[in-house]
């Protein structure tokens, strides 16, 4: 049976003070919980059922409505730190125009030609659907837009209008959109496709603002009344819905994704107080029924270990849509999205303790979380989901835009630069439902580790696994491109995820333009060349792992560089500038360092890169590819490059390597000549890194897949000592992250 849950004071704001009576019940209540603590497992379950035990009693005291605040249509949104830019106000330059046009060129770009979860989708006519949620063509929608308008693609906005005029033609009477009718309906696939939707008005308000705008408040208006009566297609009800109450979960723990939506909606200027009293009202219930994070990063809740050994949860328990790995990377940024709303600052904290938690304990160096569809531990041979990494940078990027913490910004770019790459074929017509930091090969697994992957789960492939990974995979690099840049109040510019881009957007005090021509991450110097019609201030970002005493900015060439003094959270610096035409040079300082992992292995890094062991691969294709859920059916109408890809190792990966050898070795590149393209292939990075190491004994296999090396004391080698290899962990396909390490001595 469906409980509604009660929102807390940490969930929706500022709640008045409970009554004496209520207090008295709350008092009992926690000592209870304590008490049982002592003695029993129970405080997880507790923890994750208490508002709904409690319901009538704490109705009156925390949730008597929300703060006054909440229920005026006037008040405000808490304001982001660094304000996002319309989508394709920012431009893709270098190596990141490179990949984003393979992308275009590749997968992402074609799935609107063949792949039957979206050319012939239930949202556009079709009927083809892997699941009974409906979300595959609106996920794909969701990147596709960024995609299309980061490279002006007229193929791919082709591809947007098409879709775009097939769905809002569809719209039901009463304002619904979808293919579901009745009792069919549920919120959750209209969060990514009206993401989708809000884009395209920013990219293009002349072609879409009217027509979308309509759709949506439309939409909104009929959401609000289902969610008035008893939250219809947001909260299971018994007897009534089609859909499973586990299939309703993924609403309410992805909920904040609507939000962000909705807020959109109420900072427009054309948004009436109407209006805002419709999209208020709808925010407030939509808190009140989420499966809220603030429950999860609790103390003693929080499982910290690897669920594989410590959990035993089934996939509709209480707990399961927290340890869902996708859900996890989304619902980083959820209680900051909730905070804009309800302007609670306890948030705050929270948030801050459930991003630590999730990377400490359940994340590998690159970056990307250990999970398939549910959170593993820190063995290197778990994986991360590919939908995963990309709803991770998404949520970093809104964290650091909201918050301001300056790790988050670092985060984003590690993953983007090493764990994204690394889990896509170069040239971007495969991907892998789950990629692994140790990876010694990517073929079918006749047995594995994971918690739920089939046995195609590794390949590079189209679908192979489940197709949520294909359809959602685009969106990764172009919205990390469109978060690049950010405005500081009206008329300032802030480079927050370091990249080579060029914008051109209008400030309150004219216009500027911004060009920053740089190889980073593969080299550390960017050059800015901004035009101004008056005044202003650029923010630079500067990375943890940039000592600020040896990063420098040198203006109009002068022969003094100047070190920077970033603000202690974000880490922005600001360099004033005149009016007119100002160039810069803005040199990071890295230094190759070394980072213990578990079992005596340590990582590599340089900058914002990791280096991997690349382990040469001998590759194999298959045409057509297989359907994910048959290997034996093959997907129907593919393009010639539309393969599954199997690569075998064509050496040992059983090396260990000396930490002390470590040298880092680079090409030399002017800054105006291009990189290697793709450059996320096997020897195409112009960086490296060298080491001493040799074949080790005795490391073996866990369960089809690499295991964890033998204890040091018992690490030999096997033949002579060479110099191995490192390539930054996206190009290396084939590659060992957490490397063993040996003392080789001189």
């Amino acid at each position: 049976m469906s409980r509604k849950k009660l929102p807390i004071a940490a969930a929706t704001g500022h709640a008045p003070a409970a009554a004496p009576h209520a207090r008295s019940w709350i008092i009992a209540i926690l000592a209870l919980f304590l008490l049982l603590s002592l003695y029993t497992d129970l405080p997880i379950l507790l923890a994750m059922k208490l508002r709904d035990l409690t319901s009538s009693v704490f109705s009156a005291a925390l949730c008597a409505g929300v703060t006054t605040a909440q229920n005026n249509s006037n008040a405000t949104l808490l304001p982001f730190i660094l304000r996002p830019l319309p989508l394709g106000s920012i431009k893709p330059t270098g190596w990141l125009r490179s990949t984003l046009a393979l992308s275009a060129a590749g997968l992402a770009g074609h799935e609107h030609d063949f792949y039957p979860y979206v050319a012939s989708s239930s949202w556009t006519g079709g009927s083809a659907e892997y699941s009974g949620l409906n979300e595959g063509f609106p996920y794909w929608l969701n990147g596709l837009v960024p995609l299309a308008y980061a490279l002006d693609d007229a193929r791919l906005k082709d591809q947007v209008s098409d879709a775009v005029q097939a769905v809002l033609a569809r719209q039901a009477s009463d304002g619904w959109l979808g293919p579901e009718e009745g009792n069919a309906r549920n919120l959750w696939a209209r969060y990514p496709l009206l993401l989708g939707l809000v884009q395209l008005v920013e990219a293009d308000p002349g072609a879409w603002e009217a027509q979308v705008l309509n759709a949506t408040w439309r939409f909104v208006g009929l959401m609000g009344e289902m969610l008035r009566d008893g939250s219809r297609g947001y909260l299971w009800r018994e007897g009534e819905d089609e859909l499973t109450e586990e299939e309703f979960t993924w609403g309410r723990v992805r909920v904040q994704d609507l939000l962000i939506v909705l807020q959109w909606l109420w900072e427009r200027e054309s948004t009436t107080e109407a209006g805002r009293e419709e999209l208020a009202g709808s925010m407030r219930i939509l808190i009140d029924g989420s499966i809220n994070w603030a429950d999860w990063w609790q103390e003693g809740v929080f499982i910290k270990g690897d669920l594989n050994f410590l959990d035993t949860e089934p996939s509709n328990g209480p707990r399961y849509p927290y340890e869902h790995g996708v859900n996890a990377g989304q619902g980083l940024k959820a209680l900051a999205v909730f905070r804009r709303f309800t302007h609670n600052d306890s948030l705050v904290e929270i948030t801050h303790r459930g991003v630590d938690w999730t990377f400490k304990y359940h994340s590998a160096a690159h970056g990307g979380l250990l999970a398939d569809e549910r959170l593993a531990g820190l063995a290197p041979f778990y994986g991360s989901e590919t939908c995963t990494l990309v709803e991770t940078i998404y949520s970093l990027s809104y964290l650091y835009q909201t918050l301001g913490t300056n790790d988050y910004a670092d985060l984003a770019e590690t993953i983007a630069f090493n764990a994204l790459p690394a889990q896509m074929s170069p040239n971007w017509w495969g991907r892998q439902y789950v990629g692994q930091p140790n990876q010694g090969f990517s073929t079918e697994l006749s047995q594995n580790p994971f918690y739920n992957v089939r046995e195609s789960g590794i390949l590079y492939s189209v679908e192979a696994n489940y197709p949520c990974c294909t359809v959602n995979h685009p969106q990764g690099l172009p919205k990390f491109l469109s978060n690049s840049f950010a405005r500081v109040g009206d008329n300032e510019i802030a480079h927050m995820l370091l990249s080579p881009a060029n914008l051109s957007p209008t400030i309150a005090s004219g216009k500027i333009t911004i060009a920053c021509q740089t190889h980073y991450p593969f080299s550390n110097v960017l050059k800015y060349t901004v035009h101004s019609d008056s005044a202003t201030t650029l923010h630079l970002r500067v990375p943890a792992w940039s000592p600020a005493s040896s990063t420098t900015i040198t203006v109009n060439g002068s022969s003094a560089a100047k070190p920077v003094s970033p603000d202690p959270d974000t880490g922005l610096h600001a360099v004033t500038l005149p009016a007119g035409t100002t160039h810069l040079t803005y040199t990071l300082s890295p230094a190759l360092t070394t980072t213990p992992r578990a079992n005596d292995t340590f990582t590599v890094r340089y900058g914002a890169l990791l280096f991997a062991l690349s382990v040469p691969s001998t590759n194999s294709s298959a045409h057509p590819p297989q359907s994910y859920n048959d290997p034996n059916t093959k997907l129907a109408n593919a393009p010639p490059l539309a393969v599954d890809w199997r690569l075998d190792n064509a050496s040992a990966w059983s090396v260990a390597l000396d930490p002390g050898s470590l040298v880092l070795r680079s090409s030399s590149l002017d800054d105006d000549e291009a990189l290697a393209d793709p450059v996320f292939a096997p020897g195409a990075p112009p960086v490296w890194v060298e080491a001493r190491g040799c074949e080790i004994e005795g490391w073996g296999l866990y369960r089809g897949v690499m295991g964890v090396p033998p204890v040091k004391e018992r690490r030999r080698c096997v033949g002579s000592v060479k110099t191995y290899r490192l390539e930054p962990v996206g190009a290396a396909k084939l590659r060992v992250l957490d490397l063993p390490v040996i003392e080789l001595g001189e």
